[in-house]
């Protein structure tokens, strides 16, 4: 189960997802990854965005990178990424984790 971070959050529909099936989520081997700009902060922004209880129980956590498109952001959220020191488009995307992340599971 992944999500972008946006703000500082996971996206609310897999938050609320994961809540609402938490204990059959529990019951399977499952991998929880995130995609951030923030790569410092990713691992502590995918423990505080999952359940706890998810988080302990996931075989594998990953961060995969991320895609900055600054035309498909608002104003205000143009002004909140250049305030990170992101000026442009940009793409980063860690394939080689994605593989890793994969690989886990065969």
């Amino acid at each position: 189960i992944g999500s972008s971070v946006y703000a500082g959050q996971i996206n609310k529909a897999v938050r609320q997802y994961c809540s609402a099936n938490l204990a059959a989520l529990q019951q399977k081997q499952l991998g929880l990854f995130v995609c951030c700009g923030q790569p410092e902060k990713a691992m502590s922004q995918l423990e505080l965005g999952f359940p706890e209880e998810l988080v302990q129980s996931a075989l594998i956590k990953g961060y995969f990178g991320y895609q900055l498109d600054m035309k498909k952001l608002n104003l205000l959220e143009r002004l909140i990424v250049r305030a990170l020191g992101r000026h442009k488009d940009e793409l980063e995307i860690k394939h080689a984790a994605i593989e890793s992340f994969a690989d886990s599971f065969v």
